[in-house]
């Protein structure tokens, strides 16, 4: 399915009259010429001077399957990926090898706008190993860019990229509540890799992610991490009492005994509102 037209339009709504001329005169030299690629790199190098980095909104319907609402891309990402996909249209190079042209000549930006965008860029998942091997990366920029608020990893990656994809952003301190999908990629060797870590920094005294109960299947954790759920559900800590109980609510039809009375005791003595909602939802 073309995307661009959807794209563009959210754009005009978006951008200056100045970026909107320039970005117009961008995709005509675009389909316009010989040599589209070249043509591409050029004005893939100028967008963010040209268009800005001003917060972009896009929603996004793909196939009638998933919807795609972005909001944490810029103008400029959103630039990227149109001339990315005006590109496709134009070029007669394999899409495998150009995503990998584009991703192999663009600076740290302009690769994460391309990562952004592949949801758009690469429907069937043709990419997918390559994607894959872009997570290797240490830049945080790069992988938030696939891992954070991404379809692509949960529709194409495979059991391993996925499960390596959740534990690199926990190690590196990103939200994984913001990992697109992650409910239906629960598994038994993620619930594990999770339980080692909370096991590991436990050992070491050291605190470990809020969030990492999203990734843990509890009917297949070890009686060690349970007990630390139970304690997560008691904690001070407002967040990790809130990403502990939001874990379960995909669950709730197969808690354990000890968690079921765990939660009644602590719908009796919370206080937060917020808590107080997911506890009624569970219990």
């Amino acid at each position: 399915m073309d995307y661009s037209s959807t794209l563009h339009k959210a754009l005009l709504q978006q951008c200056s009259n100045e970026s909107l001329a320039w970005l117009k005169k961008s995709i005509e030299e675009v389909e316009s010429s010989q040599k589209p690629e070249e043509v591409h790199q050029i004005a893939s190098a100028m967008a963010r001077r040209k268009v800005g980095d001003e917060p972009f909104h896009f929603i996004c319907d793909l196939e009638g399957e998933t919807i795609v609402t972005v909001d944490h891309w810029t103008c400029s990402d959103a630039a990227r990926i149109l001339l990315a996909l005006v590109l496709q249209k134009q070029s007669a190079t394999p899409l495998t090898e150009l995503l990998s042209q584009l991703y192999a000549q663009g600076d740290e930006r302009e690769r994460a706008a391309l990562l952004l965008g592949l949801a758009l860029l690469d429907q069937e998942g043709s990419w997918v190993i390559e994607a894959e091997d872009c997570c290797r990366t240490n830049s945080l920029v790069l992988l938030s860019a696939m891992a954070m608020n991404n379809a692509y990893p949960s529709e194409h990656f495979s059991h391993r990229g996925f499960n390596q994809l959740v534990l690199k952003s926990l190690f590196l301190g990103l939200n994984i509540a913001d990992t697109e999908g992650l409910s239906s990629r629960l598994n038994t060797e993620l619930t594990q890799m999770c339980a080692d870590y909370i096991e590991e920094r436990v050992a070491a005294g050291r605190d470990y992610p809020h969030a990492i109960w999203l990734a843990i299947r509890l009917s297949e954790c070890p009686a060690t991490t349970c007990a630390q759920l139970i304690d997560s559900i008691f904690s001070e800590v407002m967040n990790r009492r809130y990403y502990a109980l939001s874990s379960l609510l995909p669950q709730k039809d197969a808690l354990p005994r000890n968690v079921v009375a765990a939660l009644e005791k602590q719908k009796t003595i919370e206080k937060n509102e917020q808590i107080r909602i997911l506890l009624n939802q569970l219990v």
